[in-house]
């Protein structure tokens, strides 16, 4: 199964809030239907990142859910 990979710059989030971590998997598996999956999380980087790992049967329809949540919800 593949796995997509989002990254977060927590200096260009307005409330970089460490519950995103759990709050934007859930809400991306919710709104896929559960195509796409929660897979963990880990922080890389100086910065730190909080990279979040997301597994979907089909990367390119997994891709298109996530897009689609980072792109429009406003919660």
């Amino acid at each position: 199964m593949p796995t997509i990979y989002v990254r977060l710059d927590p200096r260009k989030l307005d409330n970089p809030d460490t519950d995103l971590r759990y709050a934007l998997p859930d809400l991306i598996q919710e709104e896929s239907c559960g195509e796409v999956k929660d897979d963990g999380y880990d922080y890389v980087g100086d910065v730190p990142y909080l990279l979040l790992f997301m597994k979907a049967e089909e990367a390119e329809r997994g891709l298109l859910w996530v897009l689609s949540v980072l792109e429009h919800d406003t919660t």
